[in-house]
């Protein structure tokens, strides 16, 4: 349930890359109006459901926050491939990995996905990533 749920997350969040794509092209004070067609169409090609007008307001942005998501998402799943690599399939359970997660997390920095990668030698965020942790 859980691999399902982040999978639609992942196609909902690429979906509304083209949406907020076109929404930052458009001039201040720009009506968006028109671009909730092309979020349903989009949408409804990712996960099957058709969004109302309130849904597109309060998912897409010009500020490009679905780009995020994916850029997340798959630093995410190369963190928990370091992770299973490093300490093993229940990487969780070792000390020596938690003492690795709070060292990131006690710096007070918030890290972007890229400076997460590069800080643990990982990949930089990528499509490939996701694409191979969603086969």
């Amino acid at each position: 349930v859980l691999r399902a749920r982040r999978l639609e997350s992942i196609r909902r969040a690429a979906a509304r890359v083209a949406v907020e794509l076109a929404l930052a092209e458009l001039a201040p004070g720009t009506d968006p109006h028109g671009l909730e067609s092309l979020y349903a169409e989009r949408l409804e090609t990712a996960v099957g459901g058709r969004p109302d007008e309130a849904q597109f307001l309060l998912e897409c942005s010009a500020r490009l926050g679905s780009v995020d998501v994916l850029r997340a998402q798959s630093a995410a799943f190369e963190l928990a491939r370091h992770l299973r690599e490093r300490f093993g399939t229940r990487w969780w359970t070792s000390r020596r990995a938690g003492a690795l997660l709070l060292e990131l997390w006690n710096t007070g920095t918030r890290y972007p996905p890229e400076a997460l990668a590069r800080e643990l030698g990982l990949d930089a965020p990528a499509a490939d990533v996701l694409a191979r942790a969603l086969v």
